[in-house]
């Protein structure tokens, strides 16, 4: 009797550490499906900024490129051209009227403009950052009561959002932070006047090229004025190819406007039946404004 209850004690131990480990494993399940499912909220969250940050771009590209950003741009609402909260992309149509001002984790977004060379003017090139406010950080070790003696960055937080970005994130490894990068970009941190980012702090990258391709031509979302090529006529005027002024013999390219820039043809999708004129393609790209 006394090898018998020796099994039966034995064998309700073996019964209670397994259901711990299960209960233990499942929890931990549990928690990382949790965090895959936060990180894959805030980077769609993000993903819907980076668009308004390219509309952003796009919208205010000529004040943005040629001159005169800051005063043009705050009679439009925004207190500073080079850093648009998403509050001010909110109230300027960028992004739905209900559209959530924090995410978590991340806390939020800052959208950052640069300018890069030949600005201003009309070969200036603009690139917007758009970064989480905060880092992704975990908590490493807890001391007396609720005091976080230690953080470091989560890094499989990290990696859910990244993964959940689609290949268009990038982030500020704590082994290389003085980069923002990611396998579509690669930003000096800082790339702007002041402090740099945290390690684990995520972002996304917007280019003028992107911004204009995929907002102003691309979608469809907004009628510009394309004007198609220049060419100087025999008097030496530059004049947009329509009417009675066609490509031929005696005619030149004329470089775009200021106030507009050039669009390769092929980026361009005209709307009317008649598609796209022969001067257009006896020229290879057309004027936008």
């Amino acid at each position: 009797m006394w090898r018998q209850r020796g099994y039966a004690l034995l064998e309700l131990s073996l019964a209670v550490l397994l259901s711990t480990l299960i209960a233990a494993w499942s929890a931990s399940a549990l928690m990382a499906r949790v965090d895959e499912m936060r990180a894959q909220s805030s980077a769609q969250w993000m993903l819907t900024v980076q668009d308004a940050a390219a509309g952003y771009l796009s919208r205010h590209d000529h004040d943005l490129t040629v001159g005169g950003a800051a005063g043009k741009l705050a009679e439009s609402g925004y207190a500073d051209w080079a850093a648009p909260t998403v509050a001010e992309l909110r109230a300027q149509g960028l992004l739905p009227p209900g559209f959530p001002l924090h995410v978590k984790p991340g806390g939020g977004a800052r959208v950052r403009i640069l300018r890069g060379r030949g600005c201003p003017g009309p070969a200036c090139t603009m690139q917007a950052l758009v970064h989480s406010e905060t880092p992704f950080l975990k908590e490493a070790f807890r001391g007396v009561g609720t005091a976080v003696l230690r953080a470091e960055v989560d890094e499989r937080l990290v990696a859910n959002w990244l993964l959940a970005a689609g290949g268009k994130g990038g982030w500020v490894n704590p082994r290389r932070p003085e980069y923002v990068a990611g396998p579509v970009f690669s930003w000096p941190n800082p790339a702007w006047e002041g402090p740099p980012l945290p390690p684990g702090t995520v972002a996304l990258s917007v280019s003028a090229v992107a911004a204009r391709g995929q907002t102003s031509i691309a979608s469809g979302s907004k009628t510009l004025d394309i004007l198609g090529p220049f060419f100087q006529d025999e008097a030496g005027h530059c004049l947009p190819a329509r009417g009675g002024l066609a490509a031929g013999a005696g005619l030149t390219h004329c470089d775009c406007p200021a106030d507009m820039y050039p669009v390769a043809l092929a980026n361009v999708r005209r709307s009317s039946a008649g598609g796209t004129s022969g001067a257009d393609r006896a020229a290879g790209f057309v004027c936008i404004r």
